[in-house]
């Protein structure tokens, strides 16, 4: 079967994140938290804590594995905070906290920038996490860099948890100095809530080695929103073979047939519906919504959980085909889709396009090359939605369909109402906040 789901290993990298990954922090955004400008040598202060994460004896990453550095002169079995170099680092044999790194290793180290993990190849791995406790009640942006400082080795990855919970990776090779940034956002933050920014010591390729492993690790945490949003809609969690479940519906568009997509309630709409109630060669075979149930192919048009596949002309007399997820409104209000797209099949191809529709207005696109595995996430505003109306995902072929298999869907929330009484500042900032659309892909 042509270009379909080899890879399905590549999904944790594309949807670990079950909240919307959101873009650069935008004039409506206060800043909260400054890993880089409040980095400070003494533990606590503007409520950043240094430490790091054991993997070798404590992996999956929990909350309570965090290990602080201590904040006080310290013997030669522990981490400190040195003054010449301003860095939280090893101490060195003879215990002297004025000279860190002099007895490395561990390699395990945090400067106001960045920082060095410690690798399986010294004994234990380490992960450099800096933690940083909310402060306030709602929704944050928490908008992440890496990028390497020595530009050799097999890589690094950042990562970003709340309360131990990941909400993204980031993995960057060993030469990459221009690095990723990534922002993740997060809808209801609560105060005491622990965000951690770990460095650790596996690059793309699986290597855990620390070798060259310098790297600049930083992030910034802003308020965006004081009302909040509520999850009202997953296209993987609610995925199923039953139409409408969930307001969810599955098929495409032909593209051959109906040209540029149009769609809305009560007029024109291009969307086929797989099944009895549009296009009944369309099955669902127990885990995809494919052609005969993925007995015949072409055509090449597919709707899994979390992957899909479009068809094109050039596979048979079907026609161009979008693969389509489409959500039906269920009520109204200010709402905002965080859509990701990333390549399944890395075996080469031309890669993908999504399609985010309100309607039938196009809100915007994601564009991916064929190898591309870690992929984007883009959050979406989408204003004044009406119980009823379509929000439709569209996965488009690009150039061809050869080795098109990719993992597409989106997340649906909507904003909450301003509680009473409110500042008119505050309502202004919220309102503002969820009225643009914040663009994020990595660097």
């Amino acid at each position: 079967m042509r270009g379909m789901f080899t890879h399905r290993a590549a999904l944790a990298a594309v949807v670990v994140s079950a909240i919307a990954l959101f873009g650069a922090s935008t004039a409506s955004a206060v800043e909260v938290g400054n890993s880089v400008t409040e980095f400070s040598g003494v533990q606590g202060t503007n409520n950043w804590s240094y430490g790091y994460h054991n993997e070798t004896a404590n992996s999956p990453y929990d909350a309570a594995d965090f290990i602080p550095f201590s904040s006080s002169a310290a013997p030669v079995s522990d981490f400190g905070f040195h003054v010449p170099s301003n860095k939280w680092d090893w101490f060195n044999a003879a215990g002297n906290a004025n000279a860190g790194g002099a007895s490395n290793p561990p390699w395990t180290e945090i400067t106001q920038n960045g920082g060095h993990p410690n690798g399986t190849n010294n004994t234990t791995e380490q992960w450099a996490v800096r933690r940083w406790t909310s402060t306030v009640n709602g929704g944050v942006n928490i908008d992440l860099q890496v990028a390497k400082t020595n530009p050799n080795g097999t890589g690094v990855t950042a990562h970003a948890f709340v309360n131990g919970m990941p909400e993204a990776v980031i993995p960057i090779a060993g030469n990459d100095t221009t690095g990723r940034t990534w922002s993740v956002h997060i809808p209801n933050l609560s105060i005491g809530d622990v965000v951690d920014i770990a460095l650790d010591p596996t690059g793309p390729s699986g290597d855990s080695s620390d070798g060259s492993d310098g790297s600049n690790f930083s992030g910034v945490i802003d308020l965006v929103a004081e009302r909040g949003s509520t999850l009202i809609a997953d296209s993987a969690a609610d995925f199923s073979g039953v139409q409408g479940q969930d307001n969810w519906f599955n098929g495409y568009h032909n593209l051959s047939a109906n040209g540029a997509y149009d769609a809305s309630p009560g007029g024109t709409d291009d969307f086929i519906e797989f099944g009895p109630g549009g296009d009944p060669g369309f099955t669902f075979n127990g885990t995809n919504w494919d052609w005969m149930g993925g007995a015949v192919n072409p055509p090449w048009t597919v709707v899994g959980q979390t992957l899909g596949h479009p068809n094109t002309s050039a596979a048979g007399t079907f026609g161009n085909q979008w693969a389509v997820r489409r959500y039906i409104a269920e009520q109204g209000g200010d709402m905002f889709v965080e859509a990701f797209l990333a390549a399944q099949n890395v075996n080469g191809g031309d890669g993908t396009v999504l399609h985010l529709f309100h309607n039938g207005v196009e809100l915007g696109t994601l564009s991916i090359g064929g190898t591309d595995a870690v992929g984007l996430r883009d959050v979406f505003s989408v204003p004044g939605v009406s119980p009823g109306d379509f929000i439709d995902i569209a996965l488009d072929y690009g150039g061809n369909d050869g080795s098109d298999g990719s993992f597409f869907g989106a997340q649906v929330f909507v904003a909450n109402q301003v509680p009473e009484p409110a500042t008119a500042g505050l309502a202004i900032m919220a309102v503002a906040g969820l009225g643009l659309r914040r663009r994020r892909r990595q660097a």
